[in-house]
């Protein structure tokens, strides 16, 4: 089985760009509606989301750390997984594709 960065940056790009649409934009208000007392705050949400993205985009496509420790594994005949625990991951996985 293998997992792609790239599905998960997607994911992550295709939310992001779902809450920031979400999103007030910027120039909705007008200045002539803005008196003395009036008080504009912008959500960090957008900054926070760009911060989540960035780190995701940093992280290495491959473990190598893992993919060497299950190939010796393999190489030495201990590595073993249970049936039930990958079709019960493979299950998860697919019904958390259709749901996103």
């Amino acid at each position: 089985m293998r997992i792609d960065k790239d599905v998960k940056t997607n994911s992550l790009n295709e939310t992001a760009r779902s809450a920031q649409a979400k999103l007030p934009k910027e120039n909705t208000v007008e200045k002539k509606n803005l008196h003395a007392s009036d008080k504009v705050e912008l959500s960090g949400k957008n900054i926070d989301i760009a911060k989540i993205i960035s780190k995701v985009n940093a992280l290495p496509s491959i473990r190598q750390d893992k993919v060497d420790n299950i190939r010796d594994a393999i190489q030495n005949g201990t590595y073993n997984v249970e049936g039930k625990l990958i079709a019960k991951d493979l299950l998860k996985s697919t019904l958390l594709d259709e749901i996103l």
